[in-house]
């Protein structure tokens, strides 16, 4: 065993490295007094049988494995000296029958013995958990039955189990199979109880592990206390970060509201300039219709008056009188002697004749073309005149209109001025582009960078 020296250190006291030793090998055998008393005492019988053969197998003949009958005296408190072995048992064999199953002190039994392995582990740190020290014989099929106790059959079923079932009506001493099975089932109990753990400590050990536990859970206290300290200094600062961000995004959608807010007063502007230029245009046109309408009146008015003129004239009337005259003197010399100079005379008449109704012909020609009416205007163009944007970026458009002869494009406060050299159905050209439809958009193509136009909203 260790002296209980400790070295000293920074880290508190260190045990010396402690002995192997193995853990008591004395066992506890928890059955129902019903199957030992039915099968006519075999539970009894295979319990001596296996305690030999742990006895055999583990080289010592000192193990124990407790069984109520056998091991309390006549008289002694019985619940109280079950306790107690099962408070100083290594290992735990319970078996499993329907008896069992519905037992309530075979439950209490196991739950004893589930909490003193706990204590076990507890004392024995480095004794290996997966290595479990209760071990299932089942010695009767428990198929149906329902365990009066949940908890306590859970701790049992967690376990390995071993099947002795199918030997339980044999001569356990005689038969090979059955010695062979309580061999093998032996085995698996004498592995754990050779395990080697290190030596518990002492008090003077304990007292000091418990110091330096404290110790270890006072700075780690600490620790977790600067880093409750830096967490709430990094809240801090995201909150301040949030805040300024905020404050960054309501700028940002103030700003943005203003660019709205201008953008939308320039384009009422435009559209009012569009409108007064649309309103300037329509009335410069009925102005030129109004003064072709007054010059074609006047045109008129002139043809009549000069008809009149000539009417008013005696001359004339003596000129028409006397080719009247002629003509009817051609006719008559021609049918009275067909004489070829008589027909010339008629020619010559019938010329001056022509020659009048040409001039009335011409006066009326004149006044025809004075009431025609003005010719139609070109194709409609009216198909560009909107806002439009350029690959679909509707935040800045493009709003063009015309000014007579004139394009206007304007955007952002960029204006810029076109002039129209030919128009079509689907095509405007200007001094600068040419503009033909696609559909809903525009195809604007140039020398130096064609691109498309689309409407916007």
């Amino acid at each position: 065993m260790a002296s209980g020296k400790v070295e000293r250190g920074s880290a508190g006291a260190k045990p010396f490295p402690r002995p192997r030793v193995r853990l008591s090998p004395v066992g506890f055998w928890s059955y129902s007094r019903n199957d030992d008393q039915f099968s006519r005492g075999r539970l009894s019988q295979l319990r001596s049988l296996l305690l030999a053969e742990l006895r055999t197998q583990y080289g010592r003949d000192d193990i124990q494995l407790f069984q109520d009958v056998s091991a309390i005296p006549s008289g002694a408190d019985w619940e109280r000296v079950t306790s107690g072995a099962i408070g100083d048992s290594t290992f735990f064999i319970p078996i499993i029958t329907p008896f069992y199953m519905q037992s309530e002190w075979c439950a209490r039994e196991t739950k004893m013995f589930e909490a003193r392995e706990q204590t076990i582990f507890e004392t024995y740190p480095d004794l290996p958990r997966d290595r479990r020290r209760i071990f299932p014989l089942l010695w009767i099929d428990i198929t149906g039955s329902e365990p009066v106790d949940e908890a306590a059959f859970a701790a049992v079923r967690a376990a390995q189990w071993t099947d002795f079932s199918d030997i339980r009506h044999r001569n356990l001493e005689n038969n090979e199979d059955a010695l062979a099975k309580i061999a093998a089932f032996a085995r698996d109990i004498v592995d754990v109880l050779q395990l080697r753990v290190a030596a518990p400590l002492s008090a003077e050990e304990k007292a000091q592990l418990a110091r330096d536990a404290e110790e270890a859970e006072r700075r780690a206290e600490e620790e977790r206390g600067r880093q409750r300290a830096e967490e709430a200094e990094k809240e801090r600062l995201r909150a301040l970060e949030r805040e300024r961000l905020a404050v960054v995004e309501a700028e940002r959608l103030a700003a943005q509201e203003e660019r709205d807010r201008l953008a939308n007063e320039a384009r009422k502007q435009q559209e009012a300039e569009q409108a007064e230029a649309a309103r300037k245009w329509e009335a410069e046109r009925q102005k030129a219709e109004a003064e072709q309408e007054a010059q074609r009146r006047a045109g008129r008015g002139a043809d009549i008056a000069r008809g009149a003129h000539l009417l008013r004239r005696p001359a004339l009337w003596l000129v028409a009188g006397a080719a009247v005259v002629l003509f009817v003197l051609a006719l008559w010399a021609m049918r009275s002697s067909g004489n070829r100079a008589d027909q010339n005379v008629a020619a010559v008449a019938e010329n001056d004749v022509a020659a009048t109704v040409a001039d009335v012909d011409a006066a009326a020609a004149m006044t025809a073309n004075a009431a025609a009416p003005v010719a139609a205007p070109g194709p409609a163009i009216d198909w560009l005149f909107r806002r439009w944007s350029i690959q679909g970026n509707c935040g800045r458009p493009w709003t063009i209109s015309r000014e007579g002869n004139r394009i206007i494009s304007v955007s952002g406060g960029q204006r810029d001025v076109e002039t129209i050299q030919g128009t079509s159905e689907a095509e405007i050209r200007t001094d600068r582009n040419i503009y033909r439809r696609n559909g809903d958009n525009v195809d604007v193509v140039n020398d130096t960078y064609p691109y498309q136009l689309r409407p916007c909203p």
